[in-house]
């Protein structure tokens, strides 16, 4: 467009000629004929032919020039239009690179972008296939149940989820979850579970019972949180088994019970009763050795002595339930305390009550010894079977059998009952069997179903517990409803021979030769009982009423043996009596006396030398025994 600008005037110029050279030759023309006419007075007829022969050059010169014009003209506009459109062309074609090489950048930016997105999405994704693995292994391998419940079912249970309930996950998946949970606690999870679904703001966690396939009680914890899963609201849960946490909470508010009846009933009375317990079992073995075998007053002295026996075994009882009692052991058979009990009046007594109750025995002639208490055993067995007795108002059968039991793997039943070689007794009854209420407090002290008055007072079970316990056994209670009861005494074997193996001393063996004995007691009565035994067994003996005492007659005086009773109010207890003995008599001998079971006291004072602990009430045996053991007998300690 510049160019054809440019050239404008060279037209004008152009066009202008042409218009004046055919005017010129018009001119000329009409000059010749006027000439010919006028001047030269040319014929017509050769004017005529001049004129048209000019006429026709004329117009022939005019229009060849026209069309030379024409045709320069159009060639020039031609090539310059063409010049202007390639000009156009070239800048559009610069244009279009431009925006070419723009786009080619900003895709280049963008395939660029885009391979950094699909570099960063293909990390992301391992990244969350990587974490999806390890929450995988994670909820795989965890020790608790982890589970999604929505639609009243289990989804995406856990290993331990299927473990703990016993259901595959299919079966959890088609079943109601109710299944699951134990009856009486339904309602309870049912309603928590709808009201969290509505939105109402509940505690996470929660304890309750469920049921796994095989019918078993469990424990459990659950820790729930509210969800969206798959566009619809639902639960994550955390299932925890806490049955055996619960039964030590059981054993343990036992034993607080236990302990705490024990402190305030045998606490500070137990030494008081059996001081007092000491005239009624020890004066009447003294009275039988002086009475002749036909005399009529034996057989009421030896009432009075058991009596006192008995008595002195209920003060046992108390401790027993404050885990005091375990400082009596000798080796028994558990058979000898069956036929025992179904000898004594106790039993008798027993049968009277219960005239339709039957008692067969089962006894393994090889069962293996134990080491513990024959008393406390005794009554455990005399408890047991009154209870079955009383379950069965009708009549009915008890059962009782022994066997040994060697258990290579612990034993889950009421308790986890640990590997080793046991002696069992086991109890059975097809009376009434035991709620599982009553189950649960079972072992409670003065607990009982009993008629007053006629069984005992609710203790019975709490010193069985305590026993067994002491015995470092355990028990296992099989029982239903309607069905009956069997309980299963587990007691740990001792490859010793039992005391009735053992030679029997007699009167003659437990006697000395004239050594002197200090006998050391707050209570007159109890150092006159000590004397007394102790002179019928021919030994001298010399009393003091206490500690501070003792230490001043070995200060002045000296003596084969001393027998230090352990707790002497006022004043110094038997340990700080010899502890200070000790400190000028070194090699000094003694021997520990109470009504109460060991202590840590006694044991401090078994350490300073006195290896002998006697416990009250005195019997010629006892006492006996343990002077002529000391005097004669090992090397101190």
């Amino acid at each position: 467009m510049r160019i054809f600008t440019f050239m404008r005037p060279l037209y004008t110029f152009i066009r202008e000629r042409f218009i004046y050279a055919s005017a010129s030759g018009c001119l000329l023309l009409i000059s010749y004929v006027l000439a010919s006419i006028y001047i030269i007075r040319t014929p017509f007829n050769i004017l005529f032919h001049d004129t048209l022969y000019l006429s026709i050059a004329n117009l022939l010169g005019m229009m060849i020039c026209y069309f030379m014009e024409y045709s320069a003209r159009r060639d020039f506009y031609l090539v310059n239009l063409y010049q202007e459109e390639r000009e156009k062309v070239n800048v559009a074609n610069l244009e279009l690179e431009r925006r070419v090489k723009d786009r080619t950048n900003e895709l280049s930016q963008t395939n660029k972008d885009l391979r950094q997105e699909i570099s960063e999405r293909q990390r992301a994704e391992g990244a969350l296939r990587e974490s999806e693995e390890k929450y995988r292994l994670l909820v795989d391998n965890a020790d608790i149940a982890i589970f999604i419940a929505q639609d009243q079912v289990i989804k995406f249970p856990n290993p331990r989820t299927l473990e703990l309930t016993g259901y595959s996950a299919q079966e959890l998946a088609s079943n109601p979850f109710s299944d699951v949970i134990f009856p009486e606690d339904r309602d309870m999870v049912f309603e928590r579970h709808r009201k969290r679904l509505a939105g109402e703001d509940l505690p996470n966690s929660y304890e309750f019972r469920i049921l796994n396939k095989n019918g078993q009680e469990l424990w459990t914890h659950l820790n729930t949180a509210l969800i969206s899963w798959e566009g619809s609201p639902a639960t994550l849960n955390f299932l925890r088994d806490i049955t055996g946490q619960k039964h030590l909470e059981t054993k343990l508010r036992q034993a607080q019970k236990m302990e705490a009846i024990g402190t305030l009933a045998g606490g500070g009375v137990a030494h008081d009763l059996n001081n007092i317990l000491s005239g009624i079992v020890s004066y009447p073995e003294l009275l039988l050795l002086d009475l002749p075998g036909d005399s009529p007053l034996r057989e009421p002295i030896e009432t009075i002595q058991e009596t006192g026996k008995k008595a002195a075994a209920i003060v046992q009882d108390m401790l027993t339930l404050a885990r005091r009692g375990v400082g009596v052991s000798e080796v028994m058979n558990i058979n000898s305390i069956v036929s025992d009990y179904l000898r004594s009046p106790e039993y008798q007594k027993l049968s009277s009550y219960h005239q339709k109750v039957t008692v067969e025995t089962d006894l393994d002639p090889a069962l293996g010894n134990i080491s513990g208490s024959p008393i406390h055993l005794f009554k455990t067995i005399m408890n047991l079977v009154s209870n079955a007795a009383e379950a069965m108002p009708d009549g009915g059968n008890i059962r009782i059998s022994t066997q040994n039991r060697d258990l290579t793997k612990p034993l889950k039943s009421g308790e986890k009952i640990a590997p080793g070689q046991y002696a069992t007794v086991s109890i059975s009854d097809n009376g009434t069997g035991i709620s599982k209420h009553d189950l649960e407090r079972i072992f409670e002290p003065f607990f009982t179903k009993k008629k007053m008055g006629r069984s005992g007072t609710g203790l019975g079970m709490a010193v069985v517990w305590g026993t067994v316990n002491d015995h470092n056994g355990y028990i296992d209670i099989q029982t239903a409803e309607g069905e009956g009861t069997t309980f299963i005494l587990y007691f740990p074997i001792t490859h010793e021979a039992s005391a009735e193996q053992k030679a029997q001393s007699s009167i003659e063996d437990l006697k000395g030769n004239g050594e002197l004995i200090l006998v050391v007691d707050d209570v007159r009565e109890q150092r006159e009982i000590a004397s007394k035994i102790l002179n019928k067994l021919g030994y001298q003996t010399a009393t003091v009423p206490s500690g501070e005492a003792a230490v001043q007659y070995m200060e002045e005086k000296s003596a084969d043996l001393l027998i230090l009773d352990m707790i002497m109010n006022p004043g110094i207890d038997g340990f700080e009596t010899y502890k200070r003995i000790l400190e000028f008599r070194p090699n000094q001998k003694a021997i520990i006396a109470s009504g109460f079971s060991e202590t840590e006291r006694v044991k401090k004072a078994q350490y300073l030398g006195a290896r002998i602990y006697v416990k009250k009430p005195y019997s010629i045996e006892n006492i006996g025994e343990a002077v002529k053991t000391e005097l004669h007998g090992g090397v101190k300690g």
